[in-house]
């Protein structure tokens, strides 16, 4: 029988269940402690022990509603614990996401800097490994070949964002993402790396309330591949109050601000949903 080419042959790998748990006690043992890619979040690093190495993580959200912003923070607050990070941008250019950057470290308003204006220095910049690449990893081979050419090799890689992928003329939208998400969980595992895929909303999630699973853009793949799945969502561009800010506000329901995002632990394989 002839396989299609590029067909991987499988072998079936039998081991003993006392065997496998002796080796998980040993990881354990051995695991050291704190957070290998902490969220920066306490209540969020508490529930889900950060980004799972070796497994793909999910950050979505409609379009404008931060989850660039969010994954910048991220990879600073990683940068800063000795992580190498790779940002791969498939949409915004290298420049706009350093200003970007800068407006979160500095509480600036990206309106306020208007032509002329003379920026301070930066130097957390100096002090961490953050590598920032556009126009580029649109598919594995170029992914892989960032892997193989920087050094050290990143520990962890954002990619924003998914739906952007390398279509094939063959396939349609979903078919791409689906190609994509399976082989970000291979590369994941492979170079044992965490990796976090920025994702879209759907068009039905655009119109309904708070975004859930189903609502990811283009493919229901993307939640069955990933360990972890964040679901951001802006209640004041809605008008909808939010339980997690009168909670925080002790107010009872009340209207959100503007800059209140709420963040929901849609999946997590390995800890808890609830923050």
């Amino acid at each position: 029988m002839s396989l299609p080419i590029g067909t991987n042959v499988r072998q079936p790998k039998f081991e003993n269940a006392s065997e496998i748990f002796k080796r998980v006690k040993e990881e354990l043992r051995n695991r050291p402690p704190g957070i290998a890619f902490s969220f920066g979040i306490p209540s969020l690093d508490a529930a889900t022990q950060g980004i799972p190495k070796g497994k793909v993580s999910i950050l979505a959200a409609r379009t404008t509603e931060g989850k660039t912003s969010l994954a910048l923070q991220m990879a600073v607050t990683m940068g800063l614990a000795g992580k190498t990070v790779a940002f791969v941008s498939l949409e915004d250019d290298r420049d706009s996401l350093i200003t970007r950057i800068y407006c979160q470290q500095t509480r600036t308003n990206i309106d306020a800097l208007v032509p002329g204006k003379v920026l301070d220095d930066l130097p957390i910049l100096e002090r961490i490994k953050l590598l920032v690449l556009d126009n580029y990893g649109f598919n594995f081979s170029e992914l892989e070949t960032i892997m193989q050419t920087l050094d050290p090799a990143p520990d962890i890689i954002f990619l924003d964002y998914v739906q952007m992928a390398e279509q094939w003329k063959t396939e349609s939208e979903y078919e791409a993402v689906s190609r994509f998400v399976r082989q970000a969980k291979l590369f994941a595992e492979k170079h044992a790396i965490g990796m976090v895929l920025m994702s879209q909303i759907n068009r039905q999630g655009a119109r309904d309330g708070r975004p859930a699973l189903h609502h990811l853009a283009s493919c229901g793949r993307l939640e069955q591949v990933s360990n972890l799945i964040l679901l951001m969502f802006a209640p004041y561009y809605y008008g909808t109050p939010s339980f997690d800010y009168s909670q925080e506000q002790r107010t009872g329901l009340c209207p959100c601000p503007e800059d209140y995002v709420e963040v929901e632990i849609a999946k997590n394989k390995t800890g808890r949903r609830s923050i």
